[in-house]
C-alpha cells in the first residue's frame, strides 16, 4: 500500500509459465516498472518456470519474483489446487502490501475472498481489499468452440469439463474488472458467458533481446534463408496451434519448403505423444529468446497456422524480427494483422500448399509482407502502449484521479468496435503486390 498518492502503484502479477501468459506478463512488469509508476511482485503459479525464464524475471530492474507450485486449473488434478492458489496470492497481496491484484488465471478471480479476510491484518487500502483484475488470455469454451466445433458453439463440449465453465462464469463475476489481449476474445467472452460488461480491450507488447531487433522499420535480409519458414507456439502440442495442418500442407507442397516449429512439444504431466511429421519438417523444442531471435532472423516466412489463437506472440515477435506472417484466415490474425499478413482459407491445408507455392521464390513479395508485419507491431504493439493502457485501468480501479498530463485509460484502451474486423477474402495472385498502409 502506498504512503502517498504520489507513489509508485504496488502491483501484485501473477502469471504462470507455460507458453504466452508469461511473455506477456513479463513485458507488462518491465513496462511497468520503467514507467516508474509501479512497482511489481511477479508471482508464478503451476509448472516452475525453466531457468531462461527466471533468469530474464531477475534481469528485469526492480521486479521482485515468487514461486508458487502446483497443477493450472486446466491440467489433469488442476481443480484440487484453486483454493490453496487462492489463498496463496491474498497472503502474497498481503505481504507485498498490494494495492491492486491483477490475476491471469481464471481460477484466481477468486482471490478477492482471500483478501477479504487479510485485509485488515495489512493488506488493501486503510483495511479495503485491493480490487482484483482479471486478465483473460484464452478459456476452454472458446478454444473449444475453435478447435472441435468450428467457431460457432461449444456443442460437444463434454460433461466432464463443464465444471471450468461454471469456473469461468463466477470468476468473471467475481472479478473488478477483466481485460483481454484482442477484441475477437472479448466478444467471446461476452457472448458464451452472456456478461453485462464487455471487457476491456488491451493488445500484448512484443519484444526480443535488444541485439537482435533492427533499429529501423526496415527488414535485414542478410542471412535469410528463402526456403525456411517457422512456426512459433510456446505449446506446439496443443491442438489449437494446428501444427497437423501445416504438416498436411509441407506434404502437398511441390517445392521444398522447410519448417521449424519452436515450442515445447510434451503437455506438462503427461507422457510424449509423436507429432505431425512431413518432409522438411523439424521440432527445435522450447528456445530462450536468445535462440528463438537467431531463428527467427534466419527464416523468411513465419506460418501461424493456429485455429483458435486470441492473439498470438509468436508471429508477433517473428514479424519484428523481420519475417513475413502467412496465417490461417480466423478473426483474431484479421484484428492483429489488418493488410499485414497473407492469409490462407481458414483450416485448409490446400490452401497454405498453395500459398507457399506462390511464395516460393518470390522473394520481393516476401520482402514487401516482412515490411509491412515489422512496422505494424512496432507502431501498434509497444510495451509503453501497453503499460499506459493498464496504468489507465489500475488508476480507474483505484478510483483515482488522472494526472493532466497523462493520457485518458479510452485512449488507449481499445473498445471492441474498433477493433474487431470482418474477414476478408484470400489475396489474389496478382494482388500479392499492392501496397496496403499497416
Amino acid at each position: 500500500m502506498r504512503d502517498r498518492v504520489s507513489d509508485p502503484l504496488r502491483v501484485l502479477l501473477v502469471t504462470d509459465a507455460v507458453g504466452g501468459v508469461w511473455d506477456s506478463c513479463l513485458a507488462l512488469a518491465q513496462a511497468l516498472g520503467h514507467s516508474g509508476q509501479a512497482k511489481v511482485l511477479l508471482a508464478v503459479v503451476g509448472p516452475p518456470p525453466a531457468e531462461s525464464q527466471v533468469a530474464a524475471a531477475r534481469a528485469v530492474p526492480g521486479l521482485a519474483l515468487r514461486q508458487l507450485d502446483g497443477r493450472l486449473e486446466w491440467m489433469e488434478g488442476g481443480r484440487d489446487w484453486l483454493e490453496r492458489h487462492r489463498a496463496a496470492a491474498g497472503a502474497l497481496a498481503a505481504e507485498w502490501r498490494a494495492d491492486l491484484v491483477h490475476v491471469n488465471q481464471l481460477g484466481l478471480a477468486g482471490v478477492g475472498e482471500a483478501l477479504g479476510r487479510t485485509s485488515g491484518a495489512g493488506g488493501g487500502q486503510g483495511g479495503r481489499r485491493p480490487p482484483v483484475l482479471l486478465g483473460v488470455h484464452s478459456d476452454l469454451v472458446t478454444w473449444w468452440t475453435w478447435v472441435k466445433d468450428g467457431g460457432e458453439a461449444p456443442r460437444t463440449l463434454p460433461d466432464y469439463l463443464r465444471w471450468q465453465l461454471d469456473l469461468a462464469r463466477h470468476a468473471l463475476q467475481q472479478a473488478d474488472a477483466v481485460v483481454c489481449p484482442s477484441g475477437f476474445l472479448a466478444g467471446e467472452i461476452t457472448r458464451h458467458y452472456q456478461l453485462d460488461r464487455t471487457p476491456h480491450v488491451v493488445h500484448n507488447a512484443v519484444a526480443l533481446p535488444v541485439d537482435s531487433v533492427n533499429a529501423d522499420d526496415e527488414t535485414q535480409e542478410v542471412g535469410r534463408q528463402d526456403d525456411l519458414a517457422v512456426t512459433v507456439a510456446g505449446r506446439a502440442w496443443d491442438e489449437a496451434k494446428n501444427v497437423k495442418l501445416v504438416a498436411e500442407a509441407l506434404r502437398l507442397c511441390r517445392r521444398p519448403w522447410r519448417l521449424e516449429v519452436a515450442g515445447e512439444v510434451v503437455e506438462p504431466g503427461r507422457p510424449p505423444s509423436a507429432m505431425p511429421a512431413a518432409p522438411g519438417l523439424s521440432y527445435s523444442g522450447f528456445l530462450d529468446k536468445h535462440a528463438l531471435a537467431s531463428l527467427l532472423g534466419r527464416a523468411a516466412l513465419c506460418i501461424a497456422p493456429a485455429s483458435y489463437d486470441p492473439f498470438g506472440l509468436g508471429p508477433a515477435e517473428a514479424a519484428l524480427a523481420g519475417c513475413a506472417v502467412v496465417a490461417n484466415d480466423i478473426p483474431s490474425y484479421r484484428e492483429v494483422w489488418g493488410p499485414a499478413a497473407l492469409y490462407f482459407e481458414r483450416n485448409t491445408p490446400g490452401a497454405l500448399a498453395a500459398l507457399l507455392e506462390r511464395l516460393s521464390g518470390d522473394r520481393p513479395t516476401v520482402t514487401h509482407y516482412a515490411t509491412l508485419a515489422h512496422a505494424r507491431v512496432r507502431a501498434r504493439y509497444t510495451h509503453e502502449r501497453m503499460a499506459a493502457a493498464y496504468l489507465g485501468l489500475y488508476r480507474e480501479l483505484l478510483g483515482a484521479t488522472r494526472s493532466g498530463g497523462a493520457r485518458s485509460t479510452e485512449q488507449l484502451v481499445e473498445p471492441l468496435a474498433a477493433v474487431a474486423s470482418a474477414p476478408r477474402p484470400l489475396p489474389r495472385p496478382d494482388a500479392l503486390h499492392q501496397t496496403p498502409t499497416p
